[in-house]
């Protein structure tokens, strides 16, 4: 799932978790081209249960500001959105998933699960959604309320 935001947006954890996995090592690529070799670019993956993780993918090179094994709360800032990675302009690519790696190829035995977001106004090609949880799809773009 690709959210649309721009470059700097705090990335924020969406639940309380440990981070399981993190790279922070790649740079942000020109806007149009694209690292085909580290797909989700710099990352952060967050344990929120047993089996349950969240993935962030093309953070901003350097931004990340947690450890692995940190503790985190819902709110907290664990990087900013960039643009590393398979990713030819700023946007954010979340997934929640089974397993503590991030491969944005998912590979064989990763089971991602769908996210419902609350708090979020989102802007769909057909439209402005009502104010409430929403599935968020593929190219959406979002604010948040209040």
């Amino acid at each position: 799932m690709v959210f649309g935001a721009r470059i700097a947006e705090p990335v924020r954890a969406p639940a309380d978790g440990v981070i399981a996995t993190l790279i922070n090592t790649f740079p942000d690529q020109p806007i149009g081209s694209v690292d085909l070799q580290n797909p989700a670019g710099n990352q952060v993956v967050l344990k929120i249960g047993e089996g349950t993780f969240i993935a962030f993918g093309h953070l901003q090179s350097g931004s990340i500001s947690v450890s692995a094994g940190q503790s985190v709360r819902r709110g907290d800032i664990i990087g900013l959105v960039g643009n590393s990675g398979n990713s030819d302009e700023p946007h954010l690519h979340v997934q929640a998933q089974d397993k503590a790696i991030f491969d944005v190829n998912k590979p064989p035995g990763l089971i991602t699960y769908p996210l419902l977001v609350d708090d979020v106004q989102v802007m769909r090609s057909d439209g402005v959604l009502p104010a409430q949880p929403a599935d968020l799809r593929r190219g959406d773009r979002f604010s948040t309320i209040g």
